[in-house]
């Protein structure tokens, strides 16, 4: 943790035992309480820190922090931060005082180990779904890896989504996201999890990059190299088991969220289909929909596997559908799509797929 005086002149602060003189060059606190207060004053102070502190301030003052270290004799303390992500035991000091070491205090990057020409261990994790917000994080996988072949990266996620990272060239190992992943020795961590939110909340109404390039800037990378984001089948997964002689039409039904679902999906459908002989539709959806009719040349596809849906995704002439996980699937197999947004910006959310053959319309459209 660090902080420093935005005007030209130092600050003496005196906080529990210690004084700290606090000027326009940065200094490091090792008091959470202190940097705590310091960061309600943005007018006066900067401050930086680069690992969470927040998860330490239910122990905060059973602790002392001294740059990557955190030393305590407190057995409350100590249980709790045995159990707090990227914080290993390091040391039993002859006082009683138990010494853990905070693996991801650091400032550096990706981009910072560019010309290493040793193994370097990596692990890039996000700790929460959303299944196109995990597709959008492996194009800082692919740039990292063509940049630095040395280094060795383990991707973790919620184990649910894991699935969408198998058979990536780029990822070395796959973990699933727990306490026990994070506490391993890692030379770089990339936590890819809160900086898409905060970047979006902090530009509205002005939001020019969308959540792969916000990944790269966040690995040290120029969000205008950001590649586009790919999904990877199995050769079995890439054999054609459906019909071949009609034009396949994959169809999202439906949206987690409501407000991006296209309310006219199986009326256009029902069109589709009625209308042309040449037309088979993959009806996609997490379960049936309410009111769902099975029409003689449509194929229901619910409560299949994320590998199923890409798999089946991957047979499809074209896929058509509101701003969801599938539709992510179906560009990252640069599948040709239409997608259907409501309020989110499509020009944003699409623009590192395939420009020819990824393309939207903006606002209910009609049939």
């Amino acid at each position: 943790m660090k902080a420093r005086n935005r005007q030209p002149t130092i600050k003496e602060i005196k906080w529990g035992n210690n004084l700290y003189k606090i000027g326009p060059q940065w200094v490091e606190i090792d008091d959470i309480g202190l940097f705590e207060k310091l960061s309600r004053y943005p007018q006066e102070f900067d401050v930086v820190s680069f690992f969470d502190w927040k998860i330490l301030k239910s122990v905060k003052d059973k602790i002392r922090i001294k740059k990557d270290l955190i030393i305590t004799s407190d057995k409350n303390a100590i249980k709790k931060i045995s159990k707090i992500p990227f914080i290993v035991h390091q040391a039993k000091k002859e006082k009683g005082e138990t010494v853990f070491r905070i693996v991801n205090y650091s400032d550096s990057k990706l981009s910072s180990y560019q010309d290493y020409d040793h193994t370097i261990n990596v692990i890039v994790y996000r700790r929460l779904g959303g299944l196109g917000d995990i597709i959008m994080t492996f194009p800082v996988i692919e740039y990292a890896k063509k940049q630095n072949p040395n280094y060795k990266i383990t991707y973790s996620c919620p184990e649910e989504y894991l699935c969408l990272a198998e058979n990536n060239p780029f990822i070395d190992h796959l973990v699933p996201y727990s306490i026990e992943a994070t506490q391993k020795e890692y030379d770089v961590v990339i936590d890819l999890t809160t900086d898409c939110i905060k970047y979006e909340m902090n530009h509205q109404p002005n939001v020019t990059m969308n959540r792969s390039e916000i990944f790269m800037h966040s690995a040290g990378f120029d969000p205008k190299e950001t590649p586009r984001p790919k999904s990877y089948l199995s050769d079995q997964e890439l054999k054609k088991d459906y019909i071949n002689d009609k034009i396949k039409i994959g169809l999202i039904l439906e949206s987690n969220a409501n407000v991006r679902t296209w309310s006219k999906m199986l009326e256009f459908r029902d069109d589709l289909v009625m209308r042309n002989d040449n037309f088979v539709t993959f009806d996609i959806c997490k379960n049936e929909p309410k009111g769902y009719i099975k029409l003689k040349d449509s194929i229901p596809v619910f409560n299949q596997s994320l590998r199923d849906i890409m798999e089946i995704l991957n047979q499809c002439d074209l896929v058509i559908g509101p701003d969801t996980g599938p539709m992510h699937m179906a560009s990252a197999l640069n599948i040709p799509t239409l997608w259907l947004f409501t309020h989110i910006d499509g020009k944003i959310r699409i623009k590192n797929y395939d420009p020819d053959i990824t393309h939207f319309i903006q606002g209910e459209c009609g049939l």
